[in-house]
């Protein structure tokens, strides 16, 4: 799919995953979010950005993000290589690395 056609929802996502720290977003109260784990609560309302399982969701069948171990009710989300291509037209540039 070509940036232009990606929802802000799904750009914030992305240049989150490749924000976060091995390209992981962690689950919490309300959907996903990057860490800091710190700050990162599971009961109560959610005190930093998160993104919906919704999006997510969306991600994954598009083959930008898969779940940990491949699992429904996995706790992280990493970003497929074709996610940090994604990454790279929407920064447009190629400064993003990739960690395992």
């Amino acid at each position: 799919m070509p940036s232009s056609q990606y929802t802000p929802q799904i750009r914030a996502a992305l240049l989150a995953a490749a924000n976060a720290p091995n390209h992981r977003l962690r689950r919490c109260k309300g959907g996903f979010t990057a860490p800091p784990a710190d700050r990162v609560r599971t009961s109560g309302q959610a005190a930093v950005p998160v993104i919906t399982r919704r999006t997510i969701l969306r991600l994954e069948r598009d083959g930008l993000l898969e779940f940990e171990g491949r699992d429904e009710y996995a706790t992280t989300v990493t970003l497929t290589t074709d996610g940090l291509d994604a990454v790279r037209e929407l920064r447009g540039d190629a400064a993003v690395d990739a960690v395992a």
